[in-house]
């Protein structure tokens, strides 16, 4: 059954967002691709897909910008079934350590990258809540956001972006669980080659993450426990799982209602392990 979807910052035809517009274009869904500047790549797409593809112009910086974009999209969908925050940004110093990076930089990256999330959830809500089942945000969190794993001294804005988003993650779990009408997750990617280079030592393209993450993003009655001893398997929060079993390497959990906050446990990290047995199969 064809779904709606919206995935952010989808503007760079290397980059993961873009990949996910059109693995679930490729599946028969119809995709909104949210960009901040003109994509020639996804302009292709439109042209092949025609209205299965909607684009919108938004900058999640800006909550006027971002509820623009949905009042456009609402003139256009009766609803949403799943959104993607993928919508990222990163400072110039951002491979600096701590003594060499410009400060006053970080506070961009983690509105947009944080706080652009939530403007984003909060303006296209309203779609969400009127999907027939159960609607699904998928935060693209990364491991650089843990803290109990973190042992990097660079990436200052980076990591602390995605760390506020897994505690924005938590909250909204909080705001949404007594409705039970949406379904909210963190997740990490995996290590992908987002610049597209060939040279990147990165194991995934970003069209082979998209595919993973689309065909787990599918299980979201479901809880999956990833298994495994990768430095990017992580603790993080998994949200409002609804009954049912999901194998991954030979482990998996079951439960019978919605989870609680006592239960969370190892959620749904894509472990290194993990996408080299997708990839294999």
């Amino acid at each position: 059954m064809s779904q709606n979807v919206l995935v952010t910052g989808a503007g760079k035809a290397s980059g993961l967002g873009f990949n996910l517009a059109l693995r679930y274009l490729e599946a028969g869904d119809t995709v909104c691709a949210t960009i901040r500047k003109p994509c020639g790549e996804l302009e292709k797409l439109k042209e092949e897909y025609k209205d299965r593809l909607i684009i919108l112009t938004m900058d999640i910086s800006s909550t006027g910008s971002v509820q623009a974009a949905s009042d456009e999209l609402s003139s256009q969908l009766s609803h949403l079934d799943l959104l993607i925050n993928n919508a990222v940004s990163v400072s110039p110093d951002c491979d600096k350590g701590f003594f060499d990076a410009d400060l006053d930089l970080i506070a961009r990256t983690v509105d947009i990258t944080a706080v652009g999330a939530m403007r984003v959830i909060k303006a296209f809500y309203p779609l969400l809540k009127a999907c027939g089942g159960t609607g699904l945000i998928m935060n693209i969190s990364s491991e650089a956001g843990s803290i109990s794993r973190c042992y990097r001294t660079n990436l200052l804005d980076y990591a602390m972006a995605k760390a506020a988003m897994n505690m924005s993650t938590m909250t909204l779990y909080n705001t949404f669980k007594d409705e039970r009408k949406i379904n909210i997750f963190s997740v990490h990617p995996g290590w992908i080659r987002t610049d597209g280079r060939a040279d990147n030592p990165a194991p995934l393209s970003s069209y082979e993450a998209a595919e993973i993450l689309r065909e787990l993003f599918e299980k979201r009655e479901m809880i999956l426990k990833v298994t495994g001893s990768s430095p990017i398997l992580m603790r993080t929060t998994l949200f409002n799982a609804r009954q049912g079993s999901f194998g991954c390497g030979g482990a998996a959990i079951k439960q019978s209602s919605w989870i609680t906050k006592e239960q969370i446990g190892e959620l749904l990290f894509l472990s290194q392990k993990t996408s080299a047995q997708t990839k294999r199969q």
